[in-house]
């Protein structure tokens, strides 16, 4: 059992990783320029129960299982932003350049395996989850990452859908995102992305370094951003959302079984990767 942060590298990048809150990557950093990509509060979050996700959320790569709100399910309502977020993760396994993490969910009682490996200049995060709930669910890496030197989103040509209506102030999202992503301008919205390609790069030209986000689109067939530039609590993030489901509430996502993963009562798996890519 490990209690403190861990540390995975290869000879070009490496990786920061908090077994005690949600097993969060919370550092994704090149040894040519140490630039963490990562947008995070502190290596020292630990979670609180009694408090809403949004009012503690401390940012880091985790992900969202078996809900992205508080939803009601036949085994009762969902937690907030899911189970694993705040989730205690054993380390079975660990090397220099992997960690193989597995918890059990408080709600689901499922089994979730998390194997985050350093490969080259990649980090290659894979998912298993034995026993899932025996009705549709959402599971959805979220990935935050910072707004330092005004990064640019390539998404190729895509559009967007305002995942809620009345949420945030940026009303042309195909316009916004040509323009690099400056702090704190108060703009904010959250999208579903249609027509994107593969891989998502999130681009840093003032140090000659980009961020290059794939995932397994099998399972992870959706794809959503969250931005604040200041906007939404005065956060400056970007979050890119690879998804199991097209809508946020399972409710509205059941109504057509291509909407979501629909396999129910059989493992899931899935996985994406982060590289690192200097000029």
């Amino acid at each position: 059992m490990f209690d403190k942060v861990i540390k995975i590298s290869s000879k070009k990048i490496y990786a920061e990783i908090n077994p005690n809150a949600g097993g969060a990557i919370l550092n994704i950093s090149s040894f040519k320029n140490s630039h963490n990509w990562v947008w995070l509060k502190s290596k020292n979050f630990i979670p609180d129960l009694n408090k809403s996700y949004d009012e503690q959320w401390n940012g880091g790569l985790e992900e969202l299982y078996p809900c992205d709100f508080e939803e009601q399910f036949e085994i009762g309502i969902g937690p907030d932003h899911g189970e694993l977020w705040s989730a205690r993760w054993d380390i079975l396994e660990k090397d220099s350049d992997y960690c193989l993490l597995e918890t059990k969910g408080t709600f689901t009682k499922s089994k979730i395996s998390k194997k985050i490996s350093v490969i080259d200049n990649t980090v290659q995060v894979e998912y298993k989850i034995f026993d899932t709930i025996k009705e549709p669910f959402l599971f959805k890496p979220h990935l935050a990452f910072n707004l330092e030197l005004n990064p640019k989103l390539e998404l190729g040509k895509s559009n967007f859908q305002k995942v809620e209506e009345s949420f945030g102030n940026i009303s042309n999202p195909e316009l916004h995102f040509k323009n690099y992503l400056k702090k704190n301008t108060d703009d904010f919205g959250f999208f579903y992305v249609n027509n994107y390609q593969i891989p998502i790069t999130l681009n840093k030209p003032e140090i000659g370094e980009s961020i290059e986000l794939k995932f397994s689109e099998e399972n992870l067939r959706y794809f959503w951003i969250f931005l604040t530039q200041g906007g939404w609590m005065k956060k400056n993030v970007c979050v890119l959302e690879p998804c199991s489901n097209k809508y946020k509430s399972i409710v509205e996502t059941t109504s057509n079984t291509d909407f979501y993963w629909n396999k129910v009562g059989q493992n899931f798996e899935c996985s994406y990767s982060i590289s690192v890519v200097n000029d």
